[in-house]
């Protein structure tokens, strides 16, 4: 796709259609399985083959409450999240997923969890039933290992996470809070490394690269802000405006290269990672896009309120 004015957007690829209920998360699984898995509002899994372009299968994770998470790992195995309050594993056996495994989080917001890996141990950190609270749970054991909580408590409810991977033996996550506040954390001694102001309101999603230690976060308004991490500081960068406010998601592309924003306002937003130059509007929903992912090949993949989920070929 050329960054020109002189060449239109393209049209998506094509649609996959047959969920019940609004698209609320996406999981492209990078195996080769060519599987992608969506959350709807209705609390139901999709599992899409997008070699045939059609569903695979689907089972009832979390009844009635919106799926916020979803991450495939190891062979056969699945965690989701609801609004519900539960984080789910799953374990495929005898042709059906099986929880193998479930503990709490919070109700109160529609923050993802996060799945990291460290010293070959696999964590979730997880938006905790305590406002402002994450907490790092064992994906072996389902057991509490950390808990990071700010002191002072005023930051409100936690709203994203993402994490911000090894630097100096320190594991690093980044949290977003409803004060528009961000702080960077090491993970296992519990200490706040530094903490920005980056809206006057919630911050919405967010999206970091590891490889140039920059990052993206979008709220309610039309604002789009962009930070930096140095020597385990935080470091305001850039803002950038649109034409409409609200913003559901943020996703950096594997190769560190793309910015896509999900907007309130049915937009798809293309963004250079390096100039946050606007490469592109995408239109096609009729309703928010609610979250986006890319497959091993770079083919953006978006969800809608509108219940269907759109797949674009990319070439900047």
């Amino acid at each position: 796709m050329a960054s020109s004015n002189s060449r239109l957007p393209p049209d998506p690829l094509f649609i996959l259609r047959g969920s019940k209920s609004a698209i609320t998360c996406l999981h492209y699984e990078n195996t080769g399985s060519g599987r992608l898995f969506s959350g709807c509002q209705e609390g139901e899994v999709y599992i899409w083959d997008l070699k045939t372009r059609r569903i695979k299968e689907m089972f009832d994770a979390h009844t009635k409450s919106s799926v916020l998470w979803i991450k495939s790992f190891e062979h056969n195995k699945l965690i989701t999240q609801g609004r519900d309050g539960f984080i789910k594993i799953w374990h495929y056996k005898n042709s059906k997923w099986n929880i193998s495994g479930m503990f709490k989080c919070s109700t109160l917001v529609f923050c993802s969890s996060v799945l990291f890996t460290h010293e070959g141990i696999k964590y979730i950190a997880i938006p905790s039933t305590t406002a402002s609270k994450v907490d790092i749970i064992s994906v072996d054991s389902s057991q509490d290992v950390v808990s990071i909580q700010p002191i002072e408590r005023k930051q409100g409810m936690c709203m994203c996470l993402k994490y911000a991977g090894t630097s100096n033996n320190k594991q690093l996550i980044l949290i977003g809070y409803e004060s528009g506040e961000l702080q960077l954390w090491n993970i296992f001694s519990k200490t706040l490394m530094d903490q920005l102001s980056i809206f006057p309101e919630s911050i919405m999603c967010m999206d970091y690269s590891e490889k140039y230690l920059k990052g993206m976060c979008g709220s309610v308004s039309n604002k789009l802000v962009t930070f930096k991490v140095a020597d385990d500081k935080l470091i305001m960068d850039k803002t950038v405006e649109v034409v409409n406010e609200g913003f559901n998601d943020i996703t950096i592309r594997g190769d560190d290269k793309l910015i896509v924003t999900c907007g309130w306002d049915e937009s798809i937003r293309l963004f250079s990672l390096k100039s946050l130059k606007q490469l592109a509007v995408l239109k096609y929903h009729k309703e928010s896009i609610q979250c986006c992912t890319f497959t091993s090949d770079n083919i953006l993949i978006c969800g809608s309120k509108d219940k269907l989920i759109s797949l674009w070929e990319i070439y900047s």
